[in-house]
């Protein structure tokens, strides 16, 4: 489970710029949660943060009972290897390796056994149609094609939460498909599965039925405490809103 309370993230201390602000979240075992919002709202960087690989400023955030905040460098370093799947927005292929060596990596490196990752390889790999780039190094191979094998490489890890920072980016509607069938299969399984996207994401999107946290452009309004996130579904808003990220107030 993962619990955030009155989640702060600030960049100037002095004149209280938050990213984020009073965010509270608790999503279950299981659940397939979209976050969705303009450029700077913070999404990336709430991301960033249930990963264990950037501070926040205050407040609580809990992760299959582990507190972020009171863990070492080291202690953190064992979660990300042990709880977290994490698709970056640019991939972060390690160039020195092939498309199968950089898949491979973090399934050797927790020690699986080797019949079921080839299997489970050859199966990803197959649905994200990059099994003929396999031996060919990351600047050999498109931006779409980097997209899908840092994706084929979280999935394969088999971690409790798979954090994924805008994992369609790049794709065709078609692929982007593909990557949400892999998603909605995976968390059939019981992991977590966090995701953002746009609102031009593919309407197969909507058929994880996904809690959603709203976190609109970033505006501050002095005074004001934000609530919890908890605007479910997948929708157009009908109202036009702004928002000092969680706090949302009609226009």
């Amino acid at each position: 489970m993962i619990s955030v309370k009155n989640l702060k993230k600030f960049y100037d201390n002095i004149h209280n710029i938050y990213i984020l602000n009073n965010l509270n979240l608790i999503v279950e075992d299981g659940e397939f949660l979209g976050i969705m919002g303009a450029s700077g709202s913070g999404k990336s960087t709430l991301l960033r943060i249930l990963g264990g690989m950037e501070s926040f400023s205050d407040g609580e955030v809990k992760i299959e009972g582990q507190n972020l905040l009171s863990m070492k460098e080291q202690e953190k370093e064992l979660y990300r290897q042990q709880v977290i799947s994490y698709i970056f927005q640019d991939y972060n292929l390690l160039s020195g390796l092939t498309v199968k060596e950089n898949i491979f990596l973090p399934c050797a490196m927790i020690n699986s056994d080797e019949t079921v990752i080839e299997r489970e390889y050859t199966s990803i790999t197959k649905k994200l149609e990059i099994s003929s780039y396999e031996t060919h190094f990351p600047d050999e191979i498109s931006g779409g094609e980097q997209q899908r094998a840092a994706i084929a490489r979280a999935v394969m890890k088999r971690s409790k939460i798979l954090l994924a920072d805008e994992p369609t980016g790049s794709l065709d509607v078609r692929t982007a498909g593909k990557v949400l069938d892999l998603f909605k299969q995976i968390n059939r399984e019981y992991h977590i599965t966090i995701a953002y996207h746009w609102c031009q994401a593919p309407l197969n999107f909507r058929e994880f039925n996904p809690g959603m946290i709203n976190l609109f452009q970033l505006e501050t309004y002095p005074g004001e405490k934000s609530n919890s996130c908890d605007d479910y579904g997948i929708h157009e808003p009908k109202r036009k809103w702004r928002s000092s990220n969680a706090k949302l107030r009609e226009t």
